[in-house]
């Protein structure tokens, strides 16, 4: 077999860019010794679970990548590397073999083996589960153990990015009989992993705290790890500010500067892997059955003024789904211009002269500026007659409404890519079936089916570029913006580099 050059390791670049007067990482060697100092963490939300499978929330997997560790990672510059599986390789078209680091136990005292990943992998399929991966890894056919340290598997086709679809998030492995003894609730409630921190506490909407494992091949320098969810960017602004919390993310942009000029603070902003979308209900509300109401959408809504204005110039404009950085982006694919009279004129053709009333719902936290970007949204598609009455949820309650397809006709959706191809996006949020998807197009879901076990690279990218012309054209979604991650770091902090796909990783970070 022959893999196309570039699939045996993807690679995903990230733009970083520290802001002030201190960068993290030239700070001096960190303290030689067990860990020390307190890390405490500001994000938007709190945890809806703890069980890393079942949520599709970054904040949480913050939390649960520290605590359970993964096969793959990412280093700094988005290429593949090793985690809990040392190595992995393609023995022939649809099965790669994975060998596990030797000596690794969960906090439980349990072994990390080839046995928790065959479990790990299966329950992620397991449709009583309601795994927010199952689509991601649904080209699994099975797990082959060969040995407490390895692994076959095998897919279902020929799958050219396996290990990506095991890389991060997805990558997370549990221990079985523990899972087994205390069932989904409590594994939602007291986690238990093998990575560098373990799970203490949570007090629900106030603090999630972890510990360090010292001796953790991964060598943490943080004895103690602090979550707090603060939902206003305000207060983490000023928590960061008043050294209550060390690092805050999802800074709202008008306050960046002046946390990149602090005092006792630094900024860094990340190009991030997400895209920032409305869903539209395609399939239940009559009006967006008609492609000429969904791209008249996409016409009125400025989406250059939201990323200047609401966003500070955070952002970039999207044409699609896909993000720039991920392999089957279509360059020739441009945004839908500011145009309310073309909105109008399509309105008109597909019998809405007079417009109509409809549904909003946003997150309040979730993602950068999101309930004051539903707002600008609403008032730019009033312009051309559509009624919006926006309505706001934190983000546990949203998602539980997402899971019950009872979320108004347009909501938000910040699809993250961090399998850094197209195909992440395109079958976890638009395949019929999905908890996302409000759309049904055969058409597309072939291209993406095709490109899904296609080694070649060249004929992948052909069909992964079709499918985003006809998702532009057919615009299930108001396509907005590319998110810009943004954070207040106080200056104490060094070692701490964020990564671009929001989760936040404390064992290479250490405190003055």
């Amino acid at each position: 077999m022959r893999l196309d050059r570039g699939w045996a390791l993807l690679v995903a670049m990230a733009v970083v860019l520290v802001v002030g007067a201190v960068t993290l990482s030239s700070a001096a060697a960190p303290p030689p010794g067990a860990p020390r100092g307190t890390l405490t963490i500001a994000q938007g939300i709190d945890a809806d679970t703890l069980d890393p499978q079942v949520t599709s929330s970054s904040a949480v997997w913050s939390i649960t990548l520290n605590i359970y560790d993964t096969l793959i990672a990412r280093d700094r510059q988005g290429k593949l590397v090793p985690g809990l599986a040392v190595s992995w390789k393609p023995l022939n078209d649809t099965t790669w073999q994975i060998r596990l680091r030797a000596g690794v136990k969960f906090h439980n005292g349990e072994p990390l083996d080839a046995s928790a990943v065959k479990f790990s992998v299966a329950r992620a399929l397991d449709p009583a589960v309601k795994s927010v991966f199952a689509s991601s890894l649904d080209t699994i056919a099975r797990v082959d153990v060969v040995d407490p340290l390895t692994v076959n598997i095998v897919t279902k086709a020929p799958d050219p990015i396996l290990p990506s679809r095991l890389c991060m998030q997805q990558g997370q492995i549990l221990p079985p009989k523990y899972a087994a003894d205390v069932g989904p609730e409590g594994l939602a409630k007291r986690p238990v992993g093998a990575g560098p921190y373990k799970f203490v506490s949570w007090r629900k909407d106030e603090a999630i705290t972890l510990e360090a494992v010292p001796d953790h091949w991964r060598k943490p320098k943080i004895a103690k790890v602090v979550f707090i969810p603060l939902p206003e960017g305000a207060s983490r602004v000023a928590a960061v500010k008043t050294g209550a919390v060390d690092i805050a993310a999802a800074i709202p942009p008008v306050d960046f500067a002046g946390i990149a000029k602090g005092e006792r603070t630094t900024g860094i902003e990340v190009t991030s892997n997400r895209a920032f979308l409305l869903n539209l209900d395609t399939l239940t509300f009559k009006p967006f059955q008609d492609r000429r109401v969904r791209q008249a959408l996409n016409y009125a809504v400025d989406k250059n003024a939201i990323v200047k204005n609401t966003l500070n110039g955070y952002g970039r404009v999207l044409a699609t789904s896909v993000i720039p950085e991920a392999f089957g982006y279509n360059p020739n694919i441009a945004p839908y211009p500011y145009d309310p009279a073309r909105a109008k004129k399509l309105l008109a053709e597909a019998g809405y002269a007079n417009g109509f009333e409809v549904g909003f719902d946003t997150t309040i936290g979730r993602y950068p500026q999101d309930k004051e970007i539903a707002e600008v949204v609403a008032g730019q598609l009033a312009k051309v007659g559509v009624k919006v009455n926006v309505q706001g949820f934190e983000w546990g309650a949203f998602y539980d409404g997402v899971r019950a397809k009872k979320r108004a006709p347009i909501h938000d959706i910040g699809m993250s890519t961090e399998l850094f191809d197209a195909d992440n996006t395109m079958s976890l949020h638009f395949k019929k079936g999905t908890i996302w998807s409000r759309w049904d197009n055969p058409e597309f879901d072939k291209l993406v089916a095709t490109a899904r076990t296609t080694l070649a690279e060249r004929a992948r990218r052909a069909a992964l570029w079709k499918a985003g012309e006809i998702q532009h054209d057919e615009a299930p979604m108001i396509f907005l913006h590319q998110i810009s991650y943004l954070y207040g770091v106080a200056k104490r902090v060094h070692g701490w580099v964020p990564t671009n796909t929001e989760p936040i990783l404390a064992w290479d970070a250490w405190v003055e």
